[in-house]
């Protein structure tokens, strides 16, 4: 249960729209479900041959154990040539990530279809550098 009692602590969603893997992330990502978060984070990784979208937008509430997972995922993710979008529309958490100077860091998107739409346009434009 969640800090208030409502429901489960961290919810894990995936998916994949448009060529383009989505993990959703809803709840409290702190040290008791870093693990968990880190698995769907890693698994998400290895299972993209394209761009990856994390949506934050269900996330109450992030920690540093929860940062530090985004980070090695950004890390990961920028030794290949996709692209990972992170979807961050809660005014706190985006804060929290302005505040420790990763708002630069990651590509940070108001919505999936923002995020779609610019992992769209890199695979596109990527493919046509390609040929």
């Amino acid at each position: 249960m969640g800090r208030n009692g409502n429901g489960p602590k961290l919810l894990l969603t995936t998916g994949k729209r448009q060529g383009v893997h989505l993990l959703g992330v809803s709840g409290e990502v702190d040290l008791a479900a870093q693990p968990e978060f880190r698995e769907a984070l890693e698994k998400a990784v290895a299972g993209a041959n394209s761009p990856l979208i994390i949506d934050l937008s269900g996330v109450r509430f992030i920690d540093a154990s929860g940062f530090s997972a985004l980070i090695a995922t950004q890390k990961k993710m920028t030794a290949r040539p996709d692209k990972l979008y992170v979807i961050v529309n809660n005014p706190f958490i985006r804060q929290l990530f302005s505040i420790l100077g990763l708002d630069t860091f990651f590509d940070l998107r108001v919505s999936v279809n923002a995020a779609l739409a610019a992992a769209v346009k890199a695979r596109n434009q990527g493919l046509a550098l390609a040929r």
